[in-house]
């Protein structure tokens, strides 16, 4: 059983606060959060009630340790199944490079090693937000395109950190695009695209 909180994301790399607890009878243990960041919400009576079963993911996993350049280490774990949400599912095949100790640089430096050795897509989505997506779309929830966010900067940022932001802002908009235009029909997708390039060029 695991909770797991928003997180954020910087430069491609993503920070996720995850609990996770053994519960051997496969049964939900609402009380188990209680000496958590989360415990106010399972507290509600509300939200116990309403809880179910949005989504599932099978999948077969394989972990290898790395060694990394400078004494990091990380995890890198390959997934392969899928998510089902009612009677919809969708193929689940990704890599993930989990920081165990060390510079998270040396992750980039590794993941950008394999360019050219394995065709890959870089995936912006945890698999909860996949499946959520899958649930919604199993429901009749129409995928719509993903607009720029604003940029928030301070004063104080020099103009390194300032440019970095911006990057960072039009990565995650064309991230974010990237598999409707793939995968849909709606032009607006192919815009957002252009948008979040020209916003890079611009920058």
């Amino acid at each position: 059983q695991a909770v797991k909180g928003v997180g954020e994301e910087i430069g491609g790399l993503y920070r996720r606060e995850e609990i996770e607890w053994p519960v051997p009878s496969g049964e939900l243990d609402l009380e188990l959060p209680a000496d958590t960041p989360f415990a106010k919400l399972f507290s509600r009576s509300k939200v116990r009630m309403r809880l179910a079963p949005a989504f599932e993911t099978v999948f077969r996993r394989r972990s290898i340790d790395l060694q990394l350049p400078g004494g990091a280490t990380a995890l890198l774990c390959l997934d392969k199944g899928e998510i089902r949400a009612g009677a919809a599912s969708e193929a689940l095949c990704e890599a993930e490079i989990e920081l165990v100790r060390g510079d998270a640089v040396a992750l980039l430096d590794f993941a950008g090693s394999l360019r050219g050795e394995i065709p890959f897509r870089i995936g912006t989505q945890s698999k909860a937000e996949r499946g959520y997506a899958l649930a919604a779309l199993n429901a009749g929830a129409v995928p719509a395109p993903v607009r720029a966010k604003s940029v928030t900067m301070n004063a104080a940022d020099s103009a390194q950190e300032a440019f970095s932001t911006i990057v960072q802002s039009t990565a995650a908009q064309f991230h974010a695009n990237e598999r409707g235009f793939l995968e849909q029909v709606d032009p607006e997708y192919l815009h957002q695209l252009r948008v979040a390039l020209r916003r890079l060029r611009a920058a």
